[in-house]
């Protein structure tokens, strides 16, 4: 994918594209990150206060060094997982980037039990033609 420019450049400009309409300040999951360029565009050129980097395969660990590498690890979240099974709700609801676990341990209790909402996402990307289409068997191997 980072080979052909037009399509890299397509994404980062529609990923763009949705400025203050779109994620900015949101929640974005990238299903089948790679090696993470597309969480990268959510958090730099979207806006997206976090990012979950989702990838099935070791490739992940190159996602965490060029995250790292970028200045973003405060904002995207790297998670090994495949997306029916992985338990993104620590990822996704986590301490707000920057935030300490003091600040959130602080939070006054009411009394009752509480029901956590599931964790949601504003916007999803994926790059899903590559591997996709083997894994899922849409094209003979």
């Amino acid at each position: 994918m980072l080979r052909d420019k037009p399509r890299t450049e397509g994404y980062r400009d529609a990923i763009a594209s949705l400025g203050p309409h779109g994620i900015t300040g949101g929640t974005v999951l990238d299903v089948g990150c790679g090696t993470g360029i597309l969480s990268m565009f959510s958090a730099t050129r979207g806006g997206a206060a976090r990012v979950v980097a989702l990838d099935a395969s070791n490739i992940i660990d190159d996602a965490r060094a060029i995250v790292a590498a970028n200045g973003l690890e405060g904002v995207v979240v790297p998670v090994r997982g495949l997306a029916e099974r992985v338990d993104l709700t620590s990822a996704i609801s986590g301490p707000a980037p920057g935030a300490s676990s003091a600040t959130a341990a602080a939070a006054p209790a009411t009394g009752r039990a509480a029901t956590a909402a599931p964790p949601r996402v504003d916007a999803i990307v994926s790059e899903w033609m590559g591997y996709a289409l083997l894994y899922e068997s849409m094209l003979n191997r």
